[in-house]
């Protein structure tokens, strides 16, 4: 049986990793962290709750219980965070395999940083996943390895790759 691993892999894989991950830093939240709420009551449990800073008012978490398990809750920082794919312009793709070959890319790349942010266990072999499809995204698309990690759907959305959502 024959590889088919791509070429660019071996020689900068380490390099496509490491803005691997630092495209999942920039999409998960800051803090996101398991808490038991299992003797919490039943009518706190069922609403959505946030917290507030004491001084100011603001909102500046959020939790999530159902999560991990029905005897623990997530808090979030930000409160108003959203999982890549639920944003635009992703929430707005009814069809990935309409999109063009850099677009389809984007798409699994945000679709396998969701798994690896959702996930309980550390998701090395979809961390790899992602090097590997922001290599071929870097080699056969054109897109710079700082646009990848900065600017990525912005550059996107400016080549056509993905959808320009106005609102």
């Amino acid at each position: 049986m024959q590889e088919t691993q791509p070429p660019f892999e071996n020689e900068n894989e380490s390099a496509y990793n490491k803005y691997a991950t630092a495209l999942v830093d920039y999409y998960q939240p800051t803090i996101q962290q398991a808490c038991e709420v299992g003797a919490w009551p039943d009518n706190v449990s069922d609403r959505n709750l946030v917290v507030n800073d004491a001084d100011t008012g603001d909102t500046v978490a959020s939790i999530s219980f159902g999560v991990c398990s029905d005897e623990q809750a997530e808090i979030i920082i930000p409160a108003d965070y959203t999982q890549p794919k639920e944003r635009e312009p992703f929430v707005s793709i009814g069809s990935p395999e309409s999109l063009p070959p850099a677009g389809e890319l984007i798409y699994e790349v945000i679709e396998h940083i969701d798994w690896i942010i959702v996930s309980p266990y550390g998701e090395v072999t979809l961390l790899r996943k992602v090097g590997v499809l922001l290599g071929r995204l870097h080699q056969n698309h054109g897109y710079s390895l700082e646009t990848i990690k900065t600017e990525l759907v912005q550059e996107a959305q400016k080549r056509g790759d993905l959808p320009v959502i106005t609102e």
